[in-house]
C-alpha cells in the first residue's frame, strides 16, 4: 500500500475530514496550501509556483491528491501551477497523482456520459470555472509518459449533512422558502455525498491498479428540481422548457445574446445522464 500521502488544497470543502480518515486507515498524511513558506506539524505552506524548491516537504511521497484550483488566476497561471506540480511529482518520486476534476468538463450537449466519454474542447461554451477545469485536464492529459500514475476524479455536485451547498448555477433563493430554478424540470444535477466521495478517494489510494477516470456521483439521473425539492425542501418556481428556450432564442436572434453567451446559458439547461456504474464496480461502492 502507498503509505505516504500529500494533499494539496486540504482546506477545500470536499476535502474537509479526509485527513483524519486517511490517518485512521493507516496513512501518513501531509498537507499543503498557499502562504508563507513554513511548516506547522503536518501542514506545509508556500508558493504554488515553486513547489520543487520548497524545503519544507519530505524527500518523497507515494500519492499526491490535488484539490487546488487557482480560481483567482487565469488559465496560463493555472498551467504554470500544474507544471510546478508535475515537476514536484517527478522530483519526489510520486507514484500516483490523483487530480480532482469535475463533471463540468463534459460538453453541454452530451446526452450520456460515462468514464470513457471525451471532455469538451471548446471552452467558449463554458463559464470560467468549467473552462479552467477543461484546460487543466487537457494539459495533464497531454503529458507524455509521466513518471507517475495519473487519474482524474470527476465528482458530481457535492452535498453534506453538516454544510449546505451553495445554490450558484442551480437556483435563485427567494423569500418564504421559495426559489427560482435556473433550468427546467429535467435539467440534470448528479449528486454525491461528501463522505462517500472521500471513501472513494481512499479506495483509489489503496487500489493496486487505477482507472484513468472515475465518476463519483449517484447513478440515478438526479435533477436540479429534485435536489431543491427533496434535499433542501424548497418551494420551486419553474418555467416550462419550451418557454425558456423560446425566450433565449429570441434574445439571440435580436443580438442581445451573442453565440458564446447563449451557449453558456444553455449549459444551465443540459439534460445529461451520467453513468457511474463502472466506478462503483471498481471501487466496490454505491453512491
Amino acid at each position: 500500500m502507498n503509505k505516504k500521502i500529500l494533499i494539496l488544497g486540504h482546506k477545500a470543502y470536499i476535502s474537509l475530514g479526509l485527513i483524519e480518515k486517511l490517518q485512521e486507515t493507516g496513512f501518513q498524511v501531509s498537507c499543503f496550501s498557499r502562504g508563507e513558506e513554513q511548516k506547522n506539524g503536518n501542514i506545509i505552506t508556500g508558493n504554488v509556483f515553486t513547489l520543487t524548491s520548497n524545503t519544507q516537504f519530505d524527500d518523497h511521497y507515494d500519492t499526491v491528491i490535488n484539490f487546488i484550483l487557482l480560481k483567482d488566476r487565469n488559465i496560463s497561471e493555472n498551467i504554470r501551477y500544474l507544471k510546478s506540480l508535475t515537476d514536484f511529482c517527478e522530483l519526489k518520486k510520486v507514484k500516483r497523482l490523483i487530480h480532482i476534476s469535475s463533471i463540468s468538463v463534459y460538453a453541454n450537449d452530451e446526452k450520456y456520459v460515462n468514464e470513457t466519454t471525451l471532455i469538451e474542447t471548446n471552452t467558449g461554451s463554458k463559464g470560467m470555472y468549467s473552462a479552467l477545469k477543461i484546460e487543466i485536464d487537457k494539459y495533464l492529459s497531454s503529458i507524455n509518459n509521466p513518471s507517475f500514475e495519473l487519474c482524474f476524479v470527476r465528482p458530481g455536485f457535492v452535498i453534506s449533512e453538516s454544510i449546505k451547498s451553495p445554490l450558484a448555477g442551480i437556483a435563485i433563493k427567494l423569500p418564504l422558502n421559495f426559489c427560482f430554478l435556473l433550468g427546467h424540470k429535467r435539467t440534470s444535477l448528479p449528486l454525491v455525498d461528501r463522505d462517500i466521495l472521500q471513501t472513494a478517494l481512499i479506495n483509489i489510494v489503496k487500489s493496486k491498479d487505477i482507472m484513468n477516470v472515475y465518476l463519483l456521483l449517484k447513478n440515478n439521473g438526479g435533477t436540479k428540481y429534485s435536489y431543491l425539492k427533496d434535499n433542501l425542501k424548497l418551494r420551486v418556481i419553474l418555467m416550462p422548457k419550451w418557454l425558456i428556450f423560446s425566450a433565449m432564442s429570441a434574445l439571440k436572434f435580436t443580438g442581445i445574446l451573442n453565440d458564446a453567451r447563449y451557449a453558456k446559458l444553455t449549459g444551465l439547461l443540459k439534460e445529461t445522464y451520467f453513468d457511474s456504474s463502472k466506478t462503483e464496480k471498481e471501487l466496490n461502492l454505491k453512491f
